[in-house]
């Protein structure tokens, strides 16, 4: 076991190459790392240490863009014996821990580094543009280097079971891009020790800076991160990373990284907005010590203040206009960077939502579309968004491609934000009402978190319509808080989930229970052998029986005349869950029995989610992902990606299509894949469910339709499942579309009960079953009047009955308990109304076959209404509760109510 010490020492790092060229070995006087370099220099280079150097005074040649170089570096590289393998989806479903692809090595973690799966090449080059949420504060004037996309640029070699090549030829693959390719000058880069970790794994690495500017990081990683320490792997992997918009800029020496990378976008902005051009001395100044920000590490608008100010004594000029200068570019550069990101995001499937990813893309509009307010600028934030796209799409097609759904995407979410904005005053007004009904003088952070979450309001945009005093939040405060608690789709919880993990501890050395279902998923008889038994579970040594997973239900059947109640897969141990053990022994062999009709209903259901879930595609966009799924003998649920109720057209042409491919009787081939091949030849849509464990992937291919990455059982042709009927269609939650559905029997029965129920309406109402919705609708319109009718009578009794009734004076309160016969609470409500005032408590009881409890508390009362609303229902033996203006309940013991009418009256009020 080795410790961070022993992968620092010198030996890791002291390269013959080094040597050979005229390198040596320093230690930067300020932050302590040691760094090679071909002349003598009293820093390290990195950003920390100096400032930007290379701003004005770029320290490769040529001033190019990111498109050369991104040419030039895979060409370099192809040339060098390397196979371009082209980039992965933005979002990692191949990566069970993350969201998103922050890195290139991202693509191969953790099953090629597990050795579960080939590299798609050995060595490779590649360039994987990612995406990071961790610095997105950083993002604009924060630090100006800071991007939430970029492009990591990269080659990497996995050496196992033989080296391929190491760290020599890494280092000078690296300084012969830099130096023959871009004509860097080699003494204007140092190669920075430092000890890189992520994912598990960690090795030594070299950071490699050029006047303040981090442009790649050579990562040797060769160990695995225990608890003790670390441990080596059985596969050493070059990891390297070059940053494409870091080399740009170095080449093109502007003030920050975005205008390097974004000067369209940007020279557009700023004529959009009116703003003046900075005077280049300043910006410049200000640019290059903004390096030492980081919100990470330090307040980034008091650091920001002490820079001004030091740039003001330095260069004579007032704060208030550096500062004038400053600001509209920090916004103008967020947009730049978000809108960008949200080509790669929207792109690669990420619909805006409430959670996990679709809530990051929904943060990054949002933070756009509050820069643009910012800037007084007022265009769509799809127009920027569109800059991009052209911009991108000869080196990215595939963007130019969902260029429609990426646009409509932003739309949706801007039309819901500016309703949002428009709409503020009063939403902060009511939600500042409700809180001091609820007693609260002060509004906190959960209060900002909540605006923000239901309305899309910034905090900045809700201090604008307050009239309470606020705690002091921002929007990054809210943000992590929001992070902190990202919904989590809610798991089912099933009768073996219940057992405490030391009590399933049975499960430990039996082996891999034998899957026979795999082998004939038609087959519903069999043999096997008990290898344990604890509680009512029991473990074969095979099985028949399909466990619960990738949302399909499971089998039910018998088990040597027991009945099988639930299966689940424990880490490759099928355990069933009986309803009696009795009469069963460990060894026993005993024969197992499939119930057919569950068998067949979830299996039909399950192909026919992979139908469906590619149809609603076809119609709704290539933006549609599976989200969810739940699969039953008699119905299914699809959950999908997409920004906004289907229509009742679309619906029934997403059902038409489904039956389309039903009637063309399509084989459904099941088939075993290495997880490189099915990757490389099916794409990234394999990933439906999610990431799939496993060095191979079981591939359900309805033949010329739908390909994915599927451990459930399915028919062998389309035509088996009968017919698609969906019955409903909802919103889980924001971003997400649910389609109930029944095939088959199960679609058959379901439209005779619909019938059956029409015909039962028609006698009812005592017309044809195909008049019942206009019947039902004048009956409607009856029913409302009637309703209001009432209404007005209970209003009109109300008054009748607050005739007499008057207030004691208790101290400074105006008191009232009485007790009302033969009314509910909507009589006491009445009667409240017009009895309330701010000094007045009134304590109602309607008297019937239960007791209605209604108090109500004047602001200056000083009472909790619903406290004691809930104590009275109590002692009456019901339930109430409420604000502290507002409580009503109910209490069924009558016989106490002389004595609590007393106890109000008295010890409730003193």
């Amino acid at each position: 076991m080795l410790s961070k010490v022993d992968l620092m020492k010198s030996e890791h790092f002291a390269l013959d190459f080094f040597k050979k060229n005229g390198f040596s070995r320093q230690k930067c006087k300020k932050c302590g790392n040691n760094f090679w370099a071909q002349v003598a220099r009293d820093f390290c280079q990195d950003a920390s240490c100096i400032s930007y150097e290379f701003i004005g005074n770029p320290t490769i040649p040529g001033k190019l863009k990111w498109k050369t170089i991104r040419e030039k570096y895979l060409k370099f590289f192809a040339d060098q014996g390397h196979t371009k393998v082209n980039r992965y989806p933005v979002v990692a479903r191949w990566k069970p821990d993350t969201l998103f692809v922050g890195a290139s090595i991202f693509d191969f973690m953790p099953w090629v580094l597990n050795g579960s799966a080939k590299p798609p090449a050995n060595p490779l080059v590649i360039d994987q543009p990612s995406v990071r949420f961790g610095d997105i504060d950083n993002v604009g004037l924060g630090s100006g280097r800071h991007c939430t996309q970029f492009s990591m640029m990269a080659h990497h070699c996995f050496n196992s079971p033989k080296e391929i090549y190491w760290k020599e030829k890494t280092v000078g693959l690296c300084y012969d891009f830099f130096t023959k390719q871009l004509k860097l000058p080699g003494d204007e880069l140092t190669f920075v020790e430092n000890l890189w970790k992520g994912g598990g794994n960690a090795g030594p690495c070299f950071e490699v800076m050029t006047k303040g500017n981090e442009i790649a990081t050579l990562v040797f990683m060769q160990f695995m991160q225990k608890p003790a320490g670390y441990v080596p792997m059985k596969m050493k992997v070059v990891d390297t990373g070059y940053g494409l918009e870091r080399i740009s800029w170095a080449s093109q020496g502007t003030p920050t990284i975005y205008d390097c990378i974004y000067p369209k976008v940007i020279d557009f902005l700023k004529k959009e907005g009116r703003v003046k051009t900075y005077n280049k001395k300043v910006f410049e100044e200000f640019c290059k010590l903004s390096s030492v920000m980081n919100v990470e590490d330090i307040n980034v608008e008091e650091q920001r203040k002490l820079l001004v100010k030091q740039i003001s004594e330095k260069l004579g000029v007032t704060t208030d206009s550096i500062l004038e200068q400053i600001y509209p570019y920090h916004h103008i550069y967020r947009v730049a960077d978000h809108t960008k990101a949200l080509c790669f995001i929207l792109g690669d499937g990420i619909v805006p939502a409430n959670i996990q990813e679709g809530y990051l893309a929904r943060l990054l509009i949002r933070r756009g579309l509050h820069s643009l307010h910012r800037l007084g600028i007022d265009i769509e934030l799809g127009c920027i968004v569109e800059k991009h796209i052209r911009e991108l799409g000869d080196t990215y097609p595939e963007i130019l491609e969902r260029s429609d759904d990426i646009l409509k995407m932003v739309e949706v979410e801007e039309e819901k934000y500016k309703s949002n904005i428009k709409n503020a005053h009063s939403a902060v007004k009511k939600f500042e009402d409700l809180l001091l009904r609820s007693g609260k003088k002060k509004f906190d952070k959960k209060s900002f978190v909540m605006l923000y979450e239901s309305r899309g309001l910034d905090p900045d945009i809700v201090k604008e319509h307050l009239n309470m005093p606020a705690d002091s939040v921002t929007t990054i405060d809210v943000r992590e808080e929001i992070r902190k608690n990202l919904e989590k789709e809610e798991g089912q919880k099933h009768k073996f989930g219940d057992y405490k993990d030391e009590v399933v501890g049975f499960l430990s050395d039996l082996p891999v229970t034998e899957k026979l279902y795999y082998d004939d998923e038609k087959k519903l008889n069999g043999e096997a052998t008990i290898l344990k038994i604890f509680d009512n579970l029991v473990v074969l040594d095979k099985t028949i029986f399909y466990p619960r997973g990738g949302g399909a239900e499971p089998d039910v059947g018998n088990l040597e005349g027991s009945r099988v109640l639930d299966v689940e897969n424990k880490n490759g141990v099928i355990v069933h869950t009986l309803d009696t053990v009795k009469g069963l022994q460990e060894g026993q062999i005993v024969g197992l029995q499939v119930d057919k009709k569950t068998r067949e209903g979830i299996t039909r259901h399950h192909t026919a989610t992979h139908v469906v879930n590619t149809s609603s595609r076809r119609v709704l966009g290539e933006h549609v992902w599976q989200e969810g799924t739940k699969k039953d003998f008699d119905k299914a649920y699809l959950n999908v990606t997409h920004y906004e109720m289907p229509s009742v057209e679309q619906v029934k042409k997403i059902e038409k299509v489904a039956n389309d491919i039903i009637k063309k009787k399509v084989k459904v081939i099941k088939s075993i894949m290495g997880r490189t091949e099915a990757e490389r030849k099916y794409g990234f849509r394999i990933y439906q469910g999610g990431a799939v464990p496993g060095r191979d992937l079981r591939i359900v291919n309805i033949d010329g339709w739908d390909i994915e990455a599927c451990g459930g059982l399915h028919i062998d042709n389309t035509s088996e499942i009968g017919r698609v009927l969906i019955t409903k269609v909802d919103k889980p939650h924001d971003g997400v579309i649910r389609f109930i559905f029944r095939v088959g029997e199960a679609a058959d029965k379901w439209e005779l009960s619909r019938k059956e129920l029409l015909n039962k309406c028609g006698k009812l109402l005592k017309v044809k079953p195909a008049s019942v919705p206009t019947a039902t609708g004048k009956l409607f319109v009856k029913w409302k009047l009637l309703r209001k009718k009432l209404e007005i009578k209970k209003q009109k009794d109300a008054k009748k009955m607050v005739k007499g009734m008057e207030t004691k004076k208790v101290g400074t309160v105006d008191l009232l308990v009485k007790e009302i016969p033969g009314v509910g609470l909507k009589e006491l409500q009445g009667v409240s109304k017009q009895l309330s005032t701010d000094n007045t408590f009134v304590a109602l009881l309607g008297v019937g076959d239960k007791i209605h409890v209604l108090c109500s508390a004047g602001k200056n009362v000083g009472i909790n209404a619903g406290l004691i609303t809930s104590k009275i229902c109590s002692d009456l033996g019901g339930k109430g509760g409420g604000s502290p203006t507002l409580g009503q309940g109910f209490g069924v013991n009558k016989s106490k109510l002389k004595a609590i009418v007393k106890k109000i009256k008295t010890e409730l009020i003193i």
